[in-house]
């Protein structure tokens, strides 16, 4: 085993340790809308932000990733850059993905953190996307307005993260 492969290993091992933080987050990168609904398991760590902004690089984007999760953890005490609010998800979740809607020029996308049962089947979190994007549509326009009046509480190169492809 690589040195690398070996501290992700003790990476991943190390964040499920960590409480879930069940809740909702934020990604700038979200599937082509043609692809209506899509069901991602991820390979990968995925990160997001608590805060719009940071996950868009300060709107740079077009795109907004609406995280539904349960498992993700809050990685901010042991973080160098804890004003990211960064919640990470371990390699292997599943993430239903709603179809796209339009709202104040982002392309935004829900998606819902599912979890596979005792007989391995998936379990939604019963959420209503219909309801999470009425939540998001409220919060764009402060978030925007503060990521113009303030900037990023971070680098911007630092929100790479958060706008490279959920896989």
């Amino acid at each position: 085993m690589s040195s690398d492969n070996s501290n992700l290993d003790s990476f991943i091992e190390i964040l499920l340790r960590l409480p879930p933080v069940p809740g909702v987050s934020f990604r700038g990168w979200i599937h082509p809308a043609d692809l209506g609904a899509v069901d991602v398991a991820t390979r990968l760590i995925t990160a997001a932000s608590v805060d719009m902004a940071i996950a868009t690089a300060g709107f740079s984007t077009s795109d907004l990733g609406v995280m539904v999760g349960r498992t993700g953890r809050d990685i901010g005490a042991f973080s160098g850059m804890p004003e990211a609010e960064e919640i990470t998800y371990a390699p292997g979740r599943i993430f239903r993905g709603y179809p796209v809607e339009t709202l104040d020029d982002l392309n935004v996308r829900v998606y819902e953190e599912w979890i596979i049962d005792e007989s391995g089947q998936p379990v939604s979190m019963g959420i209503d996307p219909d309801e999470v994007i009425a939540m998001v549509a409220a919060m764009i326009p402060e978030a925007k307005d503060q990521a113009k009046d303030k900037g990023l509480a971070v680098p911007k190169e630092y929100c790479d993260r958060f706008t490279s492809p959920l896989e």
